[in-house]
């Protein structure tokens, strides 16, 4: 790019990237629910379909918690499983921020 190019905008994945995740931490909430541990949930749990369709938005909250109930045979309600999936956020990737303020200076 020449230096004298203006940006006009920047696009960042957020899981990874602008924010640190671990997905340990799902799996050990979610083992409170279920007849397995963090480990075993880990290891059943797979980047499907069903998980795919919900990263897109094309399925709801609703039908993607029963998938993940049904897959970990969890006794869990949709909020105990958001609680879950949520808890896959640490913290913000500071560095990574850093640099989108410095573009955003410019």
């Amino acid at each position: 790019m020449n230096p004298t190019e203006s940006v006009h905008a920047l696009l960042f994945d957020l899981g990874g990237v602008m924010i640190d995740i671990d997905f340990g931490r799902v799996f050990a909430h979610w083992a409170e629910f279920g007849p397995y541990s963090a480990t075993q949930i880990g290891q059943r749990f797979v980047l499907d379909e069903t998980y795919h369709r919900y990263e897109r938005g094309e399925i709801d909250d609703a039908s993607f918690f029963d998938h993940v109930r049904r897959a970990l045979d969890l006794d869990a309600s949709d909020e105990q499983i958001r609680d879950g999936w949520n808890a896959v956020f640490v913290a913000q990737n500071e560095p990574v921020l850093g640099m989108v303020r410095q573009v955003s200076r410019s």
